[in-house]
């Protein structure tokens, strides 16, 4: 589609802001634009010409827009810089190995990756043998890649069965764009011996062949490969084509090696094909075909599969067992399930255990179960203050360690070591009990509230404050909200995050329906027809912290990433009443425009999460009462910052420069540079949807709420 590109653009008079700071703000006007027509009802957008690219004057409104940012903001960089200091500071006392991790064990080496002596912004990826003897091998460094391409990100390193290959995933563009790069251990150390353009990589036992997976036009990874290095790449055989547009494939190996399964899933339903790993010529084969709602994926130990599903209801997740013959047949057999409270999330294999990554009460836990057919288990529970578990790398199958990493807000990262035979369990972080005490015990702690929904539903709420702190209602408060795809909040560790708790703010982590938190079912209730209870939970969450005397609408905060601008946008809409201020960072708030266009990038595959407007007059009118794009009314807003990135091809930078267009186009306020009604915009030239993760970037954002507040950023 074609946007024209006549643009008028309406410059505000020059005005004095009430701090005496002069700025003048950019408010573009709408144009006729294209009009379409669904289900009878005419969707005309005035600013859909914003979304052109590759118009000259478009992109000179973006820049433009981020002069106008940093102009406001330059009152704050003095403040910026205090905050970036004390960011380090936080970053240092909490255990060096956050930048330099510890080495992953593999066979006969140890892998691990420090930063590069010649520049520091660089990695260097390498192994050493594990009983001490020979040098340090490099096996790929990243200096060396400056000049072959502009951007270089590695995401996966893959160790081909005997150690000779490694394969490392890379984006090389910053837009969510792969290559495979290959090296030779062996013949060509640190030297890369292939490229796949492919999106992940897995290794068969067979050392010299490997599969992939790649991208069609629309960025879905759709195929899988089969290569042998040293062969023509055009030649390479294709073993598997997922054809609906809704699915996407990756291709992964049972971690015992024997099988290799392509996984094609959809956001509510999956479906696995295995291959004998030692097969060069194996096909796919199917396991189970897919059953709308239904969700299962593979693990093997011995003769038997283990299988992580929702099967037979859809609902939370279990772990059934099926020996090899019986797998395609409907005879699985639950080994673990979970009682309403406990919630399942993943699992973990070895060939004596199996481990079940859990949750209850909103706390991780690990349950150990002992292989093959034994009943025996035991559960390993963890302080209340711990919110976050991530599973290590644990990639040797024999082992009878497993590694996580545990952390919260006021918990900096420590990565455990859990003996599973004894269940004893060892700090293995590098940070000194000094930091760690300074760090985990700076009279911070954790609060459960739960606030009642529209239609009576509780929904909890996680706060993270000082201890003994008066209910007053005069602490500055930052909410956070995901609620989609089944994903929960990020509950982890920042020095950002704490540095805002040593200053006296409280936390708010709301987990609303769509979100994962509380299993399957709980995001179900918040997808799809029933998307605007995820809307009205969120709201419910900001009323009860408010009511119950943590904060006040003049000193709240709401913060949402991608789909979860989607409920911050919203609640904006609204009840702008709530709310003070808003962070949205690569928000993903045209609903309509997106899920009508299926020309664009991952369309499809959303039609499970919001449904599908162009086929369903339904989904069609509750998109078109919820999308906050299309809600945007002549009405005063909070002071509102948008974050975007021209290289995202997951939520485009034209939702946030519409977005921010039509704001200021219908807001009665005229000073769009001062509190309370600043609306800014800023966009990253170089990254893509996970931004530049900076305490640059950290420090700017905490700048826009300290002003937004009226705090003081001397």
């Amino acid at each position: 589609m074609n946007w024209r590109c006549m643009v008028k653009i309406r410059q505000i008079s020059n005005f004095w802001g009430r701090h005496g700071k002069k700025h003048t703000a950019p408010v573009v006007w709408p144009q006729s634009g294209v009009k379409d027509n669904f289900h009878g009802q005419d969707i005309q957008d005035g600013f859909s010409w914003l979304q052109d690219n590759k118009c000259h004057k478009v992109m000179k409104i973006v820049k433009n827009e981020n002069r106008f940012t940093n102009k406001v903001m330059s009152d704050t960089a003095l403040f910026q810089k205090d905050l970036l200091g004390k960011f380090e500071d936080i970053a240092d006392r909490s255990g060096s190995y956050l930048e330099n991790n510890l080495p992953v064990s593999f066979g006969k080496f140890l892998y691990y990756s420090r930063r590069s002596k010649d520049d520091p912004n660089f990695l260097v990826h390498c192994r050493r043998r594990q009983n001490g003897s020979g040098h340090e091998e490099v096996l790929l460094d990243e200096t060396k890649t400056v000049g072959y391409w502009q951007h270089f990100d590695v995401r996966t390193m893959k160790i081909s069965p005997n150690q000779k290959f490694v394969a490392f995933i890379v984006d090389t563009s910053g837009s969510d764009t792969y290559s495979g790069i290959l090296v030779d251990t062996l013949k060509n150390p640190g030297q890369i011996v292939e490229q796949l353009p492919c999106v992940n990589i897995e290794w068969s036992s067979v050392d010299k062949v490997l599969y992939y997976t790649t991208f069609d036009n629309l960025h879905r990874a759709n195929k899988v490969w089969r290569h042998e290095i040293g062969h023509d790449r055009l030649k390479d055989e294709l073993i598997f084509e997922e054809k609906d547009a809704r699915f996407f494939v990756d291709v992964s190996c049972t971690k015992d090696g024997h099988f290799v399964t392509i996984n094609s899933s959809s956001k509510t339903t999956s479906e696995v094909y295995i291959l004998d790993s030692a097969d060069t010529k194996a096909s796919a084969q199917l396991v189970r075909a897919r059953k709308a709602g239904i969700e299962y994926y593979l693990e093997h130990c011995g003769d038997l599969f283990y299988v992580l599903t929702n099967y037979p209801d859809g609902g939370n997740y279990r772990v059934m067992v099926v020996s090899e013959r019986e797998l395609c047949q409907i005879k699985w057999k639950s080994v673990a399930y979970n009682e309403n409270e406990v919630i399942l999330d993943d699992m973990d294999i070895f060939s004596k255990f199996l481990i079940l990554y859990e949750r209850k009460d909103l706390r991780p836990r690990i349950t150990v179960l002992l292989l093959p057919g034994s009943k025996k288990q035991y559960t390993i529970e963890f302080d209340d203050s711990i919110t976050m578990l991530t599973p290590g790398c644990n990639v040797n199958f024999d082992s009878c360690v497993v590694q996580f990493t545990l952390s919260s807000p006021i918990n900096p990262p420590m990565l455990m070591e859990l003996s599973l035979e004894t269940g004893k369990m060892t700090n293995l972080s590098k940070n000194s009990s000094k930091e760690q005490k300074y760090l985990a015990n700076a009279h911070l702690c954790r609060t459960k509230l739960t606030a009642a929904s529209k239609d009576g539903t509780k929904v909890p709420i996680t706060l993270f404050h000082k201890k003994n702190i008066e209910l007053n209602s005069q602490h500055p408060v930052l909410a956070h909200v995901y609620g989609s795809y089944g994903m929960n909040v990020n509950v982890d560790f920042s020095p950002e995050k704490f540095q805002l708790l040593t200053e006296g703010w409280i936390l708010a982590y709301c987990h609303v329906r769509g979100g994962g938190e509380l299993g399957r079912k709980w995001y179900h209730m918040g997808r799809g027809k029933n998307k605007i209870r995820t809307f009205e939970d969120f709201e419910a969450c900001i009323k009860a912290i408010s009511e119950q005397g943590y904060s006040s609408p003049r000193l709240t905060a709401l913060m949402g990433t991608s789909a979860g601008g989607l409920p911050v946008a919203v609640l904006c809409n609204v009840a702008p009443h709530l709310v003070k201020a808003a962070v949205l960072k690569v928000p993903f708030v045209d609903l309509m425009t997106s899920m009508l266009d299926d020309g664009l990038p991952l369309t499809a595959q959303e039609y499970e999460e919001f449904g599908n407007p162009r086929l369903d007059l339904q989904d069609f009118n509750n998109l078109k009462s919820i999308c906050p794009y299309v809600n945007i009314s002549k009405q005063y807003y909070p002071s509102l910052l948008f974050m975007s990135s021209l290289n995202d091809v997951r939520v485009p930078y034209w939702m946030s420069l519409k977005y921010v267009s039509k704001l200021r186009y219908l807001n009665p306020a005229k000073d769009f540079s001062n509190p309370p009604n600043m609306i800014l915009l800023k966009t990253d030239f170089e990254s893509g949807h996970f931004g530049s993760g900076t305490f640059e970037e950290a420090a700017f954002v905490h700048a826009f709420l300290y002003k937004s507040f009226g705090l003081s950023v001397k």
